[in-house]
């Protein structure tokens, strides 16, 4: 797909005449983001514990591309840079997170080792989106982002948390809405095998999230299934599956001058100690039951005042219990 994408890119770029062809409505869009942190202790909280001190800024740049491909094929790419902190002395990683070393540069063609420039810009979406699929949906297949930021379960794209990272999810999903109810499911793989490879602890997600409407506030239900496969003997205790569910309400009202999001969620299923240790660390042997519960709101306003600023304060409060939460 990279490969692809480089090509069409290139050649629109090199035959304005075929471009209109090939990229058909082209357009780019993105965002650069900057974040810088300072702290001290760390590690232990207390200045007798040693140098445990960060000091990072660090650059994100996304561009992303969408185009027609025919008119109800639509495609999708994002690509992002953002493994160096900046300044970062690093010449094993050519500045990326974390490295350690003495070059200062990052060259756009990079040497063997691949650590140069073009070797670290990555393609975290790379979808196509299909309009009316059967006639009652609209469908996207491939690696995606999914979600809103800050949501309580599930989110996969850029992230404003230390470091700047960004996520994305192999998936197909697809919306279908009419007068009263929305709904979206999403199919997609977390962690997966390589081709011909033997068993690993493969990891699925799975999800449906229905919306109401004509009700005083935006009201979602939601459940969410993610599976960790055994790499176990099917029908020994070895061989038992991972299974998280995770299901709950969602609420959102607003308005002119405030708004309030609110997330009630509980979990359950059988706990394998596939993702953290349910039994004593001793996977598979016997289970545990996911048995938790959260709630997370958000509530926010502006205050104008004339001729001078706007404010917008905002407060945020989460709780949670349980045990055996991924």
């Amino acid at each position: 797909m990279k490969k692809l994408l480089g090509m069409a890119l290139v050649l629109a770029l090199a035959a304005p005449a075929c471009a209109e062809d090939i990229l058909k409505n082209l357009k780019f869009g993105g965002q650069l983001d900057f974040q810088a942190n300072s702290a001290r202790n760390v590690l232990d909280g207390s200045t007798k514990g040693g140098n445990d001190r960060i000091g990072t800024a660090v650059p994100r740049i996304i561009v992303n591309a969408e185009w027609d491909l025919l008119d109800d094929i639509h495609a999708r790419a994002s690509f992002v840079k953002n493994d160096r902190a900046w300044g970062d002395a690093a010449g094993g990683g050519a500045g990326q997170l974390g490295a350690t070393g003495t070059d200062q540069s990052q060259r756009l063609v990079g040497p063997a080792s691949g650590t140069g420039f073009a070797n670290n810009v990555f393609i975290q979406q790379a979808n196509i989106k299909v309009d009316k699929l059967a006639g009652q949906m609209d469908a996207v297949l491939g690696r995606q982002f999914y979600g809103e930021p800050g949501d309580l379960i599930v989110f996969f794209g850029p992230k404003n948390t230390y470091g700047l990272y960004v996520t994305a999810i192999d998936a197909f999903r697809a919306d279908w809405a009419n007068d009263t109810l929305t709904a979206t499911v999403l199919i997609g793989k977390l962690i997966g095998s390589s081709l011909g490879a033997a068993n690993t602890a493969d990891s699925d997600l799975r999800g449906l999230d229905v919306g109401i409407l004509g009700l005083p506030l935006k009201t979602n239900a939601f459940a969410w299934n993610r599976v960790t496969h055994s790499a176990g003997i099917l029908g020994t205790d070895a061989g038992k599956n991972d299974y998280l569910w995770v299901y709950g309400l969602k609420l959102r009202g607003e308005t002119e001058n405030m708004w309030v999001d609110a997330t009630l969620a509980s979990n359950s299923g059988e706990c394998r100690a596939a993702i953290g240790g349910c039994t004593a660390g001793v996977a598979n042997a016997n289970s545990g039951n996911y048995t938790g519960n959260a709630f997370l709101v958000d509530l926010g306003g502006k205050l104008d005042f004339a001729n001078l600023a706007a404010v917008m304060p905002w407060a945020n409060f989460g709780i949670g219990s349980g045990r055996g939460m991924a």
